[in-house]
């Protein structure tokens, strides 16, 4: 029970790249053994990854090490009305996986200041290590 860190494609793109708050993200996750994503992360970080020419190794090896939430139709039907009518598509889908880990999810990390405040507003734990 909330021992399961779901990390968003913002946060997954500082551990394989060195970035501001990266450091301080490793350090976090130590806490925090159990981590999942959104099979939506990885499309979303090889493409990021592939776009600035690097990182693709990197990439493969920490979702590899990842439980990915798959995007079914339950997922799919809560992304329609979580968060805000203004939150983004890829955003609701990121929050509507994590929401489907219920009372196992420990914490969400993100650096996206939008969509932390919309996990927030829907009562998840956040969290962007600085």
């Amino acid at each position: 029970m909330n021992e399961i860190a779901y990390l968003d494609t913002s946060a997954l793109v500082k551990l394989v790249r060195e970035e501001n708050h990266s450091a301080a993200l490793f350090s976090a996750l130590s806490a925090w053994p159990r981590r999942v994503t959104s099979e939506l992360s990885r499309v979303e970080l090889h493409r990021t990854v592939r776009r600035v020419g690097r990182g693709s190794l990197r990439a493969r090896e920490l979702l590899s090490g990842l439980t990915l939430i798959e995007m079914v139709e339950s997922v799919l039907d809560a992304a329609e009305t979580v968060g805000p009518p203004q939150l983004r598509l890829l955003d609701a889908i990121q929050l509507a996986s994590a929401s489907s880990l219920g009372q196992d999810l420990g914490v969400f990390i993100a650096y996206d200041e939008c969509l932390l405040a919309a996990a927030t507003a829907i009562d998840l734990p956040t969290l962007a290590p600085a």
